[in-house]
């Protein structure tokens, strides 16, 4: 079943935090999305203690389709910047063991180190117009759920024609 509430924010040595960015790299407001509209998606998972074994689960609102990047004509995430930056980095490859585009959601298998604030960063579409609810954000140790964490709710997102 589905529940009738959000799970609240919160973790258990572990913490998540999601931003949303257009393609030049500028904050996005998920208010005002046109269909058709890209949307970098950038994560930030931080753990108090070692988690080789976490999985970060990140189910697509309703309204969007991944990019998945292993595509030939899709938009490389090399060639994008947040904020100045380079929104993938090589290094991020260090603690990236799998990942995953599948229809509903983007799912990553991490290895945590203590004290880390590691990132992972995505694209997706908006590409049906209507008002959406955005799930918040999981991630959690496959052999000890529970070290796990819950992000933020955003609760709606707005895509228009």
């Amino acid at each position: 079943g589905y529940p009738a509430q959000a799970p609240q924010a919160g973790g258990n040595n572990l913490s998540i935090e999601r931003d949303y960015y257009d393609l030049g790299g500028n904050a996005l407001d998920l208010n005002n999305l046109q269909s058709g509209q890209l949307v970098l998606v950038h994560l930030a998972v931080r753990a108090d203690e070692r988690v080789p074994d976490a999985l970060l689960v990140e189910m697509v609102p309703a309204g969007f389709e991944l990019e998945n990047p292993a595509l030939g004509n899709s938009i490389k995430l090399e060639e994008l910047s947040i904020e100045g930056k380079p929104a993938w980095q090589s290094e991020w490859n260090d603690y990236l063991k799998h990942q995953e585009f599948r229809d509903d959601r983007y799912t990553a298998a991490l290895d945590l180190s203590e004290g880390s604030n590691q990132q992972l960063v995505y694209l997706m579409r908006a590409v049906t117009p209507g008002r959406y609810q955005v799930p918040p954000t999981q991630v959690e140790d496959m052999y000890r759920p529970e070290l796990r964490a819950v992000g933020e709710d955003i609760h709606e997102v707005t895509i228009s024609e």
